[in-house]
């Protein structure tokens, strides 16, 4: 077999027009470029979201260090002196202040107490004294038997007073009643609220003949 020698040319090669027009393609060649410039664009975008958010997750999750509050140094003020007469003033008004108030209680109404009067020696003692001291009136030409209706009043002492006949049989009836009531024993005043009164007390007397 018989070798030949490859002669290599040292001259550069030769571009075709067709070639030259291809290389030639800017809209394909800016196009690939937008795309590169774009990809670019997103991964710096994406990258920087993921930088705030590692930021804002350490800020949320840090330890918070609880700060003194501040101390603010109080403010001393100087006591103006006061007037002797605005001190008395200040001094009244303070005495006023503390005098208790007088609350002004109502008087409690109570009902009246009414206490009905009656003789010392009770009431059987006393028709017993009736039944025993009355009499009836002699020398009469005409004898005449009945009932009379009196009324009189025991005052504060327990006397009895103002004696007045309701029903009379007669004169000498009348004055022999009022012998008896006259000196009938001693009663106990009616009192009102506990204090004695004066009250009426009525009494009906009997006359027969065969007393």
């Amino acid at each position: 077999m018989k070798l030949t020698k490859l002669n290599i040319m040292k001259t550069r090669p030769e571009i075709s027009d067709d070639e030259i027009h291809a290389m030639m393609d800017f809209d394909k060649v800016l196009q690939q470029h937008n795309s590169e410039k774009k990809l670019k664009t997103t991964s710096a975008i994406v990258a920087s979201c993921m930088v705030i958010a590692l930021v804002a997750t350490w800020w949320y999750f840090r330890p918070v260090e609880e700060v003194a509050p501040a101390v603010v140094p109080e403010v001393q003020q100087q006591e103006q002196p006061i007037a002797p007469e605005q001190k008395k003033d200040l001094e009244q008004q303070e005495v006023k202040s503390l005098k208790p108030v007088e609350i002004k209680k109502k008087p409690i109404e109570t009902a009246d107490v009414f206490t009905e009067a009656e003789p010392v020696v009770g009431y059987d003692n006393l028709y017993s004294y009736f039944e025993k001291e009355l009499t009836y009136p002699a020398d009469l030409k005409e004898k005449v038997s009945g009932e009379v209706d009196v009324t009189f009043i025991i005052n504060r002492d327990g006397k009895p007073e103002q004696i007045k006949f309701l029903n009379s049989l007669g004169p000498e009836f009348d004055t022999e009643v009022t012998r008896v009531v006259t000196n009938m024993p001693a009663w106990k005043p009616a009192t009102q609220n506990g204090k004695p009164v004066p009250t009426k007390i009525s009494q009906t007397f009997t006359f027969s003949l065969d007393k």
